[in-house]
């Protein structure tokens, strides 16, 4: 009894000490997605869940407890780019295809077999999957090329049917049957066969209607209904469709005014529904229109209906579950009732720059072109804080209506509710507590304006001036100084008023300046004296030997490490200023590759890699973003790589790498691709000159099968942790401030139920720390 009692003031104790557990958003060394759900387009039911299904990936809504759940590439999903969803009953398999041919079986228990036939077979041309009919067992896909015979009982490929004349391939974009002929709305036409027939992949089999109006026409959806075909003839204008039915080998035109753009012709018992452009409406066996759904009428809606799948439920008649292309599902019962569900995500999958300050991060989601012209993106901005995206844009920001292009942001370390952003159109924006509170340009900065007010890169100092650059003008820095006065910086004979790009801060002061398309860059010293002109320092920096020795003069990205060192990304790799001080003595100051051994090669790091962004950790790795290679975390000289993430061996949704960020107190990795935004927890922090330790999870539960993290160390802490007797089971170093712990001892085996001690300690001993750790197993 008295074991018993201890422990639970042990436990207690634990609880009370400020290393409990936080929400920390995601475990170490897991991944998490950070995808928009608003965009819609397809939805099915089956298993009391509603799936819905974006161009990127699928969520749930649990129908018995309101619960919404992520289905990603991170969890269930093997690939990106969702085109349908379809919940085959009978079988109880969720049907998930993709816009390149891929195909995912999910079964109840969440088991996901993927069949990649398509997407790994040498078809040319299209290979998405439009659109799916189930006959029995047999799942028939349209795709960008025929129909697939999908056997969804062996989960297997059974058939594919080129039905065009003379075998040839043609995007069928939908299918519907009879009972005994299956239908497919193609490109070019209708075409039928019957479904009896057991030579359907010979095309002489497939019968074209020549017949009815514009043979040749695009159709995009096809629906039997009691004993009358409908399909939909696409227009070539908005709103120009038309819809045509087919009976006792009659056509015609269902109403030549009911010219609506159409999307889906879907069947439910004895009604039809036809998802339109702004509405959905509800046939009945005659074909009248009985019912439209032209408006949610909810004041948590705010958009108009933009339907672009819609079925009954399973069990209840009047209600509607939608697939909306602005607000996730819908559910509607009756004009008067609408609620709509969709995890919370940002607007877009664009991400084009990330900035993150205390857990307060920020994504510039615009864009350039290769030639850095304007690709006119209103996005706006997106925010994440406090686990909660936001979206920033001209529908619920005042004056965000004619900017475009944002493509840089900063939240100042000193105070994360206040962000810059600066735009390649109309100059840099400052947002306050989330609200936009002044916009930047010629009439209020020394920003200038030639045909655009371009900002593409901006940067805090120590003393909380920001640094702005400013494209095809002569001023190409500027600083708004933590008084709010500004600065412009005149570098006319050391560029020709062309783009200027991003910049970074040495240790000493110094702004290196990004020139793209082949420009190198600028080197620029105030002497830490920013109003007096008189001693500032300016340099042009290149691939010539003595000017830099840059592997090339096509500079992507920058960034300064812990050691003070300048790692520049080129289209040829890597290269490091080790001593940047001498960047103005012109001695002993050229760039230098990384050599690495690869597969016995000596080359240099990354060498035929374009290096997008590199971001330094809280340890002083190096996580390396590229244009095709995906994610590289290397150590702190370069020389051993420890990560490689590619679409093909982590969630990862591109090889194609816009930006990253760290977030510093947590150590989640953002990276911005060009499908999306996704982050890993890894295993750095930023150090704390004082330890204020917290572990977490922090009871340790018996399924938890992560790692442990101690957070809040002094720099590269040396860790020890020993059962409650004083026995030591495991030591590590922190990765700058965070240690990790497995949960096992140095035999690999699990740590026993018990309260373990955490000791810690500076290189030197002069900051240490003792926390505890409750198991339970």
């Amino acid at each position: 009894m008295f074991k018993i009692k201890n422990i639970y003031l042990l436990i207690i104790s634990v609880l009370a000490l400020n290393n409990t557990t936080l929400s920390q958003g995601v475990g170490i060394g897991e991944w998490r997605e950070h995808l928009p759900y608003n965009n819609c387009i397809s939805i099915t039911e089956g298993n009391g869940k509603i799936f819905c299904a974006t161009k990127y990936s699928v969520f749930s809504y649990d129908k018995s407890d309101n619960s919404i759940q992520r289905i990603s590439k991170i969890n269930y999903l093997s690939d990106i780019g969702v085109s349908r969803v379809k919940y085959h009953n009978g079988l109880n398999l969720l049907l998930v295809t993709y816009t390149n041919g891929n195909i995912d079986l999910i079964d109840n228990n969440g088991l996901t077999t993927n069949i990649s036939d398509i997407k790994r077979k040498p078809i040319t041309g299209n290979k998405t999957i439009n659109n799916i009919l189930f006959i029995d067992n047999f799942a028939y896909l349209a795709c960008g090329f025929g129909i697939v015979v999908l056997d969804l009982a062996k989960k297997e490929i059974k058939d594919t049917y080129y039905i065009a004349e003379g075998g040839f391939q043609i995007k069928v974009f939908d299918l519907t049957t009879d009972g005994s002929k299956i239908y497919a709305a193609t490109e070019s036409g209708l075409y039928e066969a019957d479904l009896s027939c057991p030579y359907l992949s010979n095309y002489s089999y497939w019968t074209k209607h020549t017949e009815m109006p514009h043979p040749d026409g695009i159709f995009n959806t096809v629906a039997y209904f009691h004993g009358t075909l409908y399909i939909n003839l696409y227009g070539n204008a908005y709103n120009d469709d038309t819809l045509y039915i087919y009976k006792n080998g009659i056509w015609n035109c269902y109403d030549p005014t009911y010219t609506s753009n159409r999307y889906e012709l879907n069947v439910k018992d004895n009604i039809m529904l036809v998802i339109e452009e702004g509405d959905i409406d509800q046939l009945d066996t005659n074909g009248i229109n009985i019912s439209r759904i032209y408006t949610y009428n909810s004041t948590s809606i705010p958009n108009a209906p933009s339907p672009r799948d819609a079925i009954f439920d399973n069990e209840i008649n009047n209600v509607v579950w939608i697939a909306d292309a602005n607000v996730g599902i819908v559910r509607n019962e009756g004009v008067w009732t609408s609620t709509n569900f969709q995890p919370n995500g940002p607007k877009t999958t664009n991400a084009w720059d990330i900035s993150v300050e205390n857990s307060n991060l920020w994504v510039a989601p615009g864009g350039l072109d290769g030639a850095w012209n304007n690709v006119y993106n209103g996005d706006g901005l997106f925010s994440f804080i406090d686990e909660n995206w936001a979206t920033h844009n001209r529908d619920n920001t005042p004056g965000l209506d004619t900017i475009y292009d944002i493509v840089c942001v900063a939240v100042n370390p000193s105070n994360s509710s206040q962000v810059f952003a600066g735009s390649w159109s109309k100059g840099l924006l400052e947002f306050n507590n989330q609200t936009l509170t002044n916009v930047y340009d010629s009439t209020n900065s020394t920003l200038k304006c030639n045909y655009r007010t371009g900002v593409a890169g901006i940067i805090f100092d120590e003393d909380n001036n920001l640094w702005v650059t400013n494209s095809a003008v002569n001023t190409a820095l500027n600083v708004r100084m933590n008084n709010g006065t500004w600065k412009g910086f005149n570098f006319s004979g050391f560029y020709s008023n062309s783009e200027v790009g991003d910049l970074a801060i040495d240790k000493q002061n110094r702004k290196w300046i990004i020139l793209p398309r082949n420009n190198g860059m600028l080197v620029f010293d105030d002497n830490n004296t920013i109003t007096n002109s008189a001693d500032d320092h300016i340099k042009r920096i290149s691939n010539s030997t003595g000017n830099g020795g840059l592997p090339s003069n096509e500079i992507f990205s920058i960034a300064v490490d812990r050691d003070g060192e300048i790692w520049v990304g080129t289209d040829k790799g890597i290269a490091v200023f080790y001593n940047p001080e001498n960047v103005f003595t012109g001695s002993n100051f050229d760039a230098q590759q990384i050599m690495v051994d690869q597969d016995g090669y000596i080359q240099p790091l990354l060498g035929s890699e374009s290096v997008k962004v590199i971001a330094v950790d809280g340890s002083n790795k190096k996580w390396i973003g590229t244009d095709r290679a995906g994610v590289f975390l290397v150590s702190a000289d370069g020389t051993k790589e420890f990560e490689h993430f590619t679409t093909e061996n982590s969630p990862l949704f591109s090889n194609t790498i816009n930006t990253i960020a760290i977030d510093h107190k947590t150590g989640e990795v953002f990276f911005g691709t060009d499908k999306g935004i996704i982050s890993y927890k890894g295993y750095a922090t930023d150090s704390v000159e004082k330890n204020g330790v917290v572990v977490y999870p922090n009871p340790v539960k018996e399924n938890y099968t992560g790692y442990i993290g101690i957070k809040g160390l002094a720099l590269n802490s040396n860790v020890k942790i020993t059962d409650i007797s004083g026995t030591l089971i495991y030591q590590t170093t922190a990765e700058g401030g965070q240690a990790i712990w497995n949960g096992l001892n140095f035999e690999g085996k699990k740590a026993k139920t018990g309260i373990y001690l955490v000791f810690a300690s500076n290189e030197d001993g002069s900051v240490t720390t003792v926390a505890k750790i409750m198991i339970i197993n």
